[in-house]
C-alpha cells in the first residue's frame, strides 16, 4: 500500500507537533529538576529554615508536576490503544449500529492503530521513557508523579488527616 501525499504529510504534520511538545515537555522537567536538587543542596546546609524548606517543597511540586506532564504526553500510545479497544467492544456488542456507524468506527480504529505505531516509533527514534522523580514529602501528604497524594504516616499531620 502505497502513502499517498496527504497522508504523508499528515504524519509528517503530527510528527512535528509531538516533536513540539517534547522540546517543551523535557527542557521543563529538566529545569524543575535541577530547582529541586539546587534547592535541596541549600537546604541541607541549613536544615532549620523554613523558608529553606518551603522552597524545597515547592520546588519538588514543581518538579513532579513537570514529570506528571511528560508522562501524560508519553502515555498518549496507551490512551490511543485503550479508545481501540473500546471501539472494538462496541463494533463487537451493539448490533444496531448502521452500516455508516459501523464504518466510521472502523476507520476510527484504523487510523488509531497507525497513529499509536507511528507514536511509538516516534518515542523510539527520540528515546523517551517516563520519569519517575522520587515523591514530595509536604504538609503531611507525600506527592507522587502520577499525581496522586496520600497522607504521610510518618508525621504528625498525615497521621491526623488518616483519622
Amino acid at each position: 500500500m502505497s502513502t499517498s501525499k496527504p497522508e504523508t504529510s499528515r504524519w509528517h504534520d503530527l510528527r512535528k507537533d509531538w516533536t513540539d511538545q517534547i522540546e517543551i515537555l523535557r527542557p521543563r522537567y529538566r529545569a524543575a529538576t535541577q530547582a529541586t536538587i539546587d534547592a535541596t543542596r541549600v537546604w541541607r546546609m541549613d536544615r532549620n529554615s523554613a523558608g529553606k524548606q518551603e522552597a524545597l517543597a515547592q520546588a519538588s511540586l514543581a518538579q513532579l508536576a513537570a514529570a506528571k506532564a511528560l508522562n501524560d504526553f508519553l502515555d498518549t500510545d496507551r490512551r490511543g490503544l485503550k479508545r481501540v479497544t473500546v471501539i472494538e467492544n462496541q463494533l463487537r456488542n451493539n448490533d444496531s449500529l448502521s452500516l455508516l456507524d459501523r464504518h466510521a468506527l472502523q476507520v476510527e480504529k484504523r487510523n488509531l492503530i497507525r497513529t499509536v505505531s507511528e507514536f511509538l516509533d516516534f518515542k523510539e527514534s527520540e528515546d523517551l521513557s517516563p520519569v519517575y522523580p522520587p515523591p514530595a514529602r509536604v504538609e503531611g501528604k507525600i506527592h507522587y508523579s502520577d499525581g496522586s497524594v496520600q497522607w504521610d504516616p510518618a508525621t504528625k499531620q498525615g497521621r491526623a488527616g488518616m483519622e
